[in-house]
């Protein structure tokens, strides 16, 4: 569990509650986010078509973009199996971008 303050984004009035002061980190960090998730959906999609890994991973769209609020600007991507469990982890730094 995070003591940072966690903001919950599934549309785009969400970014309303985030402190005036904090949201230029918040955006910064969402951009990295869809700088990251685009090829990422792209790759598992040429997993899928090329049959390789059949059933190991599939895509979810959560519809959410969870911002944590502690100043490290990183963002991360999790794919999980068919159980839900972590099978990889995508993390960038927002200044990698």
């Amino acid at each position: 569990m995070t003591d940072h303050p966690t903001y919950e984004i599934r549309a785009i009035t969400d970014f309303a509650k985030v402190p005036a002061d904090r949201l230029d980190a918040c955006l910064a960090e969402f951009r990295t986010y869809l700088q990251i998730i685009g090829p990422t959906i792209r790759l598992l999609d040429t997993l899928t078509a090329a049959k390789i890994g059949q059933g190991m991973v599939t895509w979810r769209d959560t519809g959410v973009f969870c911002w944590i609020d502690d100043g490290e600007q990183n963002v991360g991507v999790r794919l999980r199996d068919a159980k839900g469990e972590t099978i990889a982890t995508v993390n960038l730094r927002g200044d990698d971008a």
